[in-house]
């Protein structure tokens, strides 16, 4: 628990995925919790949630959506590594293009008929 005086509050409502953020003083009776000014700065609700931040007199809405994934290249050590745990020969890429060649996409169109 943090021992920072509370300053804020929150609430939320589940269905509408929102989250409300007032001033302690502007703050229904009954809230979902309180924060201090540290933690009220850093509080994220859930993704694909929004955040209604009335401590400034307006309302500030803000969507937390995930970042975005960057693709990471693979360096030789982490590439050679992939390949021995795939046990493939030195040179053959981890990934082929998948085709009706791939066994497990053979044996899928062979039962399809």
């Amino acid at each position: 628990m943090c021992s920072g005086p509370a300053v804020a509050a929150f609430n939320f409502d589940g269905l509408r995925r929102i989250v409300w953020l007032n001033a302690i003083d502007a703050a229904p009776r009954s809230t979902a919790g309180d924060l201090c000014d540290k933690h009220a700065e850093r509080f994220r609700p859930p993704l694909h949630w929004e955040l209604h931040d009335l401590r400034n007199g307006t309302v500030d809405v803000t969507v937390i959506e995930p970042p975005p994934e960057r693709p990471v290249p693979l360096d030789a050590k982490a590439a050679k590594q992939r390949r021995d745990r795939a046990l493939l020969p030195e040179g053959e890429d981890s990934s082929p293009e998948a085709d009706e060649s791939t066994p497990l996409l053979a044996r899928a169109f062979r039962a399809a008929g």
